[in-house]
């Protein structure tokens, strides 16, 4: 029995490796992992380990390495946004919890990859709701007051406004408790 317990210790250890080097170089990390069979290479292992392991692995280094351009980072990214599940969730709430799993990048490009997912991902998920025509309208840039947000945000909705308590609400909740990254 002492050896199936050493075994497991050393196969914890070498997660726990895997893991501190990831969160310092993303590729060699999870290159170390796959190559100890600790977690497979196929995007859906991937996205899952990300999901299951987010309180050890580095949340910018999760939002950086999603956002990444390649066919792979893309592909990872697509899984990881479909095994977010944000149906009947309030957009602020889904958003929260998006970010409570990684954490934007700081190059912009790569924040609108992962906006746009996210973005079709809450759509998706809430297509029902009939408040977004489409995903372009459910993705917001720029601070504004409360009247310019409103006003910014007429016709957004294929030619239709969105409905002005639905978007008071958001800057309400937005000011009131703003999202921290």
């Amino acid at each position: 029995m002492s050896v199936n317990y050493e075994a497991v210790s050393q196969r914890e250890e070498l997660f726990k490796k895997g893991c501190d080097i990831f969160n310092q170089d993303p590729k060699k990390g999870l290159q170390f992992l796959i190559d100890n069979n600790l977690v497979h290479q196929e995007a859906e292992d991937v996205a899952q380990f990300f999901h299951s392991y987010q309180d050890v692995l580095d949340k910018t280094v999760i939002g950086d390495f999603l956002a990444e351009n390649t066919k792979y980072h893309k592909e990872v990214m697509n899984v990881y946004f479909d095994q977010l599940d944000f149906n009947k969730m309030d957009f602020l709430a889904a958003f929260r919890k998006f970010l409570a799993g990684c954490h934007l990048p700081r190059e912009a490009t790569k924040i609108d990859r992962l906006m746009e997912k996210f973005a079709a991902r809450y759509c998706e998920c809430n297509s029902n709701l009939g408040i977004f025509a489409s995903d372009d309208a459910a993705y917001v840039k720029k601070k504004r007051t409360k009247e310019d947000f409103i006003k910014m945000n007429r016709g957004i909705n294929d030619g239709r406004d969105l409905p002005e308590e639905f978007l008071s609400k958001i800057y309400d909740e937005i000011e009131n408790e703003e999202i921290k990254l």
